[in-house]
């Protein structure tokens, strides 16, 4: 059985996930984190970084080859306006 949290739409998952960082702009991820930092997020049946999702909802497939890099660089941050590829 899912839990709850999985049930919910992506939208409200990755809302509840997160937190603003007043100082830096950062949307700092709260939940999952892999050894490597970055924050995961299971979606669409696939195990996602957390930055690399909001990249592809906001902008759309990550084209083959390229990183989605952070202006911050804090690789917990998911704000769509601190990344780039």
């Amino acid at each position: 059985m899912r839990d709850a949290f999985a049930c919910q739409p992506i939208a409200a998952r990755l809302r509840d996930s997160t937190r603003r960082d007043t100082e830096t702009g950062c949307l700092i991820w709260c939940r999952d984190v892999a050894k490597c930092g970055y924050g995961r997020i299971h979606y669409a049946d696939n195990r996602w970084y957390a930055h690399r999702l909001i990249w592809a909802m906001t902008h759309g497939p990550i084209p083959a080859g390229l990183c989605v890099c952070h202006r911050c660089d804090n690789k917990l941050c998911i704000e769509p306006a601190h990344l780039f590829l």
